[in-house]
């Protein structure tokens, strides 16, 4: 009866392509239901919003060829082995390993971000981040490990101490080692997640011919099995390919006709066969079985990441642990869906009911045959201000100086640095003010705990200090401030506070 039963709901979802059957793995969705199929430059509606559906430049053009070789790389991500044959009859073919810190107690792990302060030679300066971390109540730190290829990759790296040596492929390796080994020992102890990705391309490079970067699927296999022979011995079992891949990381420099979604799919295959692979050749230090290969770190720009991954797996048979979502709405409640960013923090349902439908097609499953559950590896809201170079740029109406660092003048290196306009909202900024930002970011806590039954694994803040006043950066999501007076902003003194409500760490 079961059988006839999913059978029939098989038949039906083939002609109305609805996406209304769900499978068990998690509680099924009645509403915001997403369409099945995403035809490049449809008009479709979810709740009555109409969206344009804009793919000009990562539509996968329909006649694009399936290499032998892409096939091959498919056949081994889907082959079976024996402690895939195991964990499956054990049920838990794609459960997480919890962190070696506190469980969360609702099953939404809290994660936190900083590059800049996580990855570094100053122990102090990565001590003081931890220290937030636990404060927090994160059980995770992700960060990124930058892929050096051979050739001209490295002089785009300044000469600094945490660089690699020669040899390896891995930038930044001895200071990611650190901070694996101190998070390890902490009074409360927290697990590292690595993305192994590269710098992006830029356009000119292609023109010029200065750079032609292909990023070969091969060369990041070799790059994927140093980094697990590396870092799985250490504990970090948890690794992503590529950050946000639909937002540009690999599209510059590709052979005219080659799409970034085919392209990314030739580096995932790479990477996710040579990360098992590599896990199983080191089996006595590194359980394979407690693998979690990520696929996306998606953006939730205009590019339309769930839009973006359908070109991905359409057609195809896809595994993966699950999916990484940076479910950024900017400048907007959490409450509302924003049509704009249609995969935002307000519309977790329509994402996950995307993921569904990829199940339920056989294009893209976890190893034991179960919807992807979601892991939203960057959020944030981004602090309302606008730092100025007189000398360069004037004085806007919100403009301040640097105080009490030093003058303008030795701070900026031709450019205004404050916060830019909404692309797609005319005269929208993309900051928010406090506390609006503190609250808008519990908001966004509560809905991602109300998925956790629907498959929400992680939120991840992104990130804890504002950029050196040296060099200012115009994306500024911090929550500390520079200020040993008063560091902790509002947005900081509020996550702090739903962390310890919902008991991720025991607070006076």
């Amino acid at each position: 009866m079961l059988s006839r039963g999913l059978a029939l709901c098989a038949f039906i979802q083939a002609l109305v392509l609805l996406g209304s059957c769900r499978g068990p793995q998690f509680a099924s969705r009645t509403t915001d239901q997403s369409p099945t199929i995403s035809p490049a430059n449809a008009v479709i509606s979810v709740d009555d919003e109409p969206i344009i559906e804009d793919t000009t430049e990562t539509a996968l053009p329909e006649d694009e060829e399936t290499s032998a070789e892409d096939l091959a790389a498919e056949a081994e991500m889907n082959q079976m082995d024996e402690w895939d044959l195991l964990t499956q009859q054990i049920g838990h073919a794609d459960g997480d390993v919890a962190a070696p810190g506190l469980v969360p107690p609702t099953g939404l792990e809290l994660a936190v971000q900083d590059d800049a302060h996580f990855i570094t030679i100053d122990s102090a300066k990565r001590s003081a981040a931890l220290d937030e971390a636990n404060n927090l109540g994160a059980s995770y730190v992700r960060v990124n490990a930058i892929w050096i290829r051979k050739g001209s990759d490295p002089v785009d790296f300044p000469k600094d101490p945490c660089a690699s040596g020669v040899s390896s492929r891995i930038h930044d390796m001895p200071c990611i080692y650190s901070l694996i080994t101190e998070a390890q020992k902490r009074p409360t102890p927290v697990s590292v997640q690595l993305t192994l990705t590269a710098l992006p391309v830029q356009k000119k490079d292609c023109r010029t011919g200065d750079k032609l970067d292909e990023r070969e699927p091969a060369e990041y296999a070799h790059f994927v099995t140093e980094a697990i022979k590396t870092f799985c011995p250490l504990g970090v079992t948890r690794y992503s390919f590529f950050n946000e891949p639909d937002l540009g990381g690999i599209r510059t420099c590709l052979p005219k006709g080659t799409s970034s979604a085919a392209h990314y799919r030739k580096l995932y295959l790479a990477g996710y066969n040579a990360a098992r692979r590599a896990a199983k050749s080191i089996n006595a230090t590194c359980n394979p079985s407690h693998l979690r290969l990520l696929i996306g770190e998606l953006s939730s720009d205009q590019n339309r990441s769930m839009d973006w991954l359908y070109q991905v797996v359409k057609n195809h048979k896809m595994k993966a642990s699950g999916l990484a979502l940076h479910p950024y709405q900017f400048n907007s409640d959490p409450a509302n869906k924003d049509s704009v960013y249609p995969y935002g923090i307000g519309s977790l349902s329509r994402t996950l009911n995307r993921l569904a439908d990829f199940k339920t097609h056989g294009w893209l499953m976890t190893r034991g045959g179960a919807i992807l559950p979601l892991y939203l590896t960057e959020f944030g809201y981004r602090r309302d201000k606008e730092m100025c170079c007189t000398s360069y740029c004037g004085s806007g109406p919100h403009c301040k100086p640097y105080k009490p660092y030093p003058p303008a003048s030795e701070m900026c290196s031709g450019m205004c640095v404050g916060c830019p306009l909404d692309l797609h909202k005319k005269g929208v900024s993309m900051c928010l003010p406090e506390p609006l930002r503190g609250s808008y970011l519990t908001k966004s806590l509560d809905i991602a705990l109300s998925e956790v039954g629907h498959g929400v694994r992680q939120l991840l803040y992104f990130h804890l200090y504002p950029d050196a006043p040296t060099h200012p950066g115009t994306w500024d999501s911090s929550i500390i401030n520079n200020d040993p007076v008063d560091p902790y902003s509002p947005s900081y003194l509020a996550l702090h506070g739903w962390a310890c409500t919902h008991g991720y760490m025991v607070c006076p």
